[in-house]
């Protein structure tokens, strides 16, 4: 992805939210569920793509992840809290989906993690 010169580009930290966008004037791309991603189950399975270590080049490599808990972390400012933490350096930025009627929709991108606890920024707190 090239960024035009003069783009503005937005960053977000807050608590444990990390996370940069960049707004374009490109249309279409993934589908995204900004009230799921506040409301998720605990048991919910997440599916996540992304370029561990750098590795996948042009094909993102797929995994799994579990919500931790029903709704957000109170105790981690907000952010989703998943077990089986599958991310490793380099899927931070990547979409964190689920499957919905319509096929998979974006609830999260990958924030860090904690030990063996996933964070995940739900994507309601993206402008």
């Amino acid at each position: 992805l090239i960024i035009p010169a003069g783009s503005k580009i937005r960053e977000g930290a807050l608590g444990y939210y990390d996370f940069a966008y960049i707004e374009t004037s490109l249309n279409g791309g993934l589908v995204a569920n900004r009230e799921a991603s506040v409301n998720l189950d605990q048991g919910t399975t997440l599916h996540i793509l992304g370029y561990p270590h750098g590795w996948g080049e042009n094909n993102p490599y797929y995994s799994t992840a579990i919500c931790a808990q029903n709704g957000l972390s109170d105790e981690f400012g907000g952010v989703i809290m998943v077990s089986n933490d599958n991310t490793e350096g380099g899927n931070s930025g990547g979409p964190v989906l689920i499957q919905g009627e319509s096929g998979f929709e974006v609830v999260a991108i990958v924030s860090g993690s904690n030990s063996t606890k996933g964070r995940f920024v739900p994507i309601a707190v993206i402008p």
